[in-house]
């Protein structure tokens, strides 16, 4: 599960610094986005992402949007949350806040309680 979250959490970090640089005023260069996982650049959202960043005319929303859909179409596709239980649940948020993944340590515990509900 480690090196799995390693994965997951590098390429929505790579979001997280770009919607961070974005609020700074600063777009993605082609090198900036050239540097995510072949995955994530194949994935349906992406298209959308890489417009949103890569404009200096989009809004924080249009951006958050993006990212957001593709960080969801990201852990989602990969299945990184498949063995995610109630006993490691724990160990998930731990490691995804540690490494400043907000997003999926709130992502992970949304799927426990979905899990729990089924």
């Amino acid at each position: 599960a480690s090196t799995q979250l390693q994965s997951m959490s590098a390429q929505i970090s790579k979001m997280s610094d770009m919607l961070a640089d974005k609020k700074n005023g600063t777009v993605a260069s082609a090198s900036d986005l050239a540097g995510f996982d072949a995955t994530v650049k194949g994935l349906e959202s992406w298209d959308e992402f890489e417009r949103v960043m890569g404009s200096s005319k989009s809004s924080m929303e249009e951006c958050q949007a993006a990212a957001n859909a593709l960080a969801t179409e990201w852990v989602n596709n990969g299945n990184y949350l498949a063995n995610l239980t109630d006993e490691n649940k724990d160990y998930y948020q731990r490691t995804l806040s540690e490494s400043c993944v907000s997003y999926a340590g709130r992502r992970a515990a949304s799927e426990v309680q979905s899990n729990q509900t089924l």
